[in-house]
C-alpha cells in the first residue's frame, strides 16, 4: 500500500491533528530542553552567589576589625579612650582563621 492510499483512508481532521502534532513536537522538545538548561544555570548561579557570600563575608569582617584596630590605635595615641586590644586581636585572629579555613576548603587542600 502506498502512503497516499493510507492517508486517504484517514479523515481530514485526523490528518490535520497528525500534522499539528508533528509540527508541535520539535517545539515541545525544545521547551523541555530549555527548561532543563535554565534550571541547571539557575542552580549554578545560586551556588556561585553562595560561594561569593561565604568568601566575602569573612573578608568584610576582617576589614572591619582592621579598621577598628586603626581607629583604636589612633584613639590610644590621642588618649581619648582606652581601647580593648585583647578582644580586637582575638576577633582579627578568628577572622584570619576563618579565611584560611575557607580558602583551604575551596581549593580542596588539607594542611
Amino acid at each position: 500500500m502506498s502512503l497516499e492510499h493510507l492517508l486517504r483512508r484517514l479523515s481530514v481532521a485526523l490528518r490535520m491533528a497528525w500534522i499539528f502534532g508533528l509540527l508541535l513536537l520539535p517545539m515541545a522538545v525544545l521547551s523541555v530542553v530549555s527548561a532543563v538548561v535554565l534550571n541547571d544555570q539557575e542552580i549554578a548561579f545560586r551556588q556561585s552567589v553562595q560561594e561569593s557570600i561565604e568568601t566575602l563575608l569573612p573578608l568584610a569582617s576582617l576589614e572591619h576589625y582592621l579598621e577598628h584596630a586603626l581607629v583604636d590605635e589612633l584613639e590610644a595615641q590621642t588618649e581619648t579612650s582606652t581601647p580593648n586590644f585583647a578582644a580586637l586581636t582575638q576577633n582579627i585572629d578568628h577572622a584570619f582563621t576563618t579565611l584560611g579555613t575557607t580558602a583551604r576548603t575551596r581549593t580542596g587542600r588539607q594542611d
